[in-house]
């Protein structure tokens, strides 16, 4: 399984410096890592901690099996007990129609 979000500008631009969220997480490069430059969040939809599903919710990514969360920008909100999460290698189409999974 796989998660693909495109996130709004105003989502990618909360997470700058100046914005509410990176003011509450790491910095906006390692908030960024799993977000490419048109705003695809590509991840596997699988938690690091026991490899169980990933339920979306509207604050959060969880793990269906254990209290493992990550945050939308794939980081996990226990830090130390779970890893972020992992990136996906894609690509897309050169009209962005396409999605590969390599």
């Amino acid at each position: 399984m796989i998660i693909v979000a495109r996130y709004s500008e105003h989502f990618l631009d909360s997470l700058k410096p100046s914005g509410r969220i990176a003011k509450i997480s790491a910095s906006f490069g390692e908030q960024q890592e799993l977000i490419d430059e048109n705003g695809y969040f590509i991840v596997h939809g699988y938690g690091t901690h026991m490899g169980c599903p990933l339920e979306i919710t509207q604050n959060a990514l969880k793990e269906s099996c254990s209290d493992a969360s990550y945050s939308l920008t794939g980081k996990s909100n226990n830090s130390g007990l779970y890893d972020d999460l992992k990136k996906v290698d894609y690509r897309f189409s050169q009209n962005h129609t396409i999605l590969t999974i390599n």
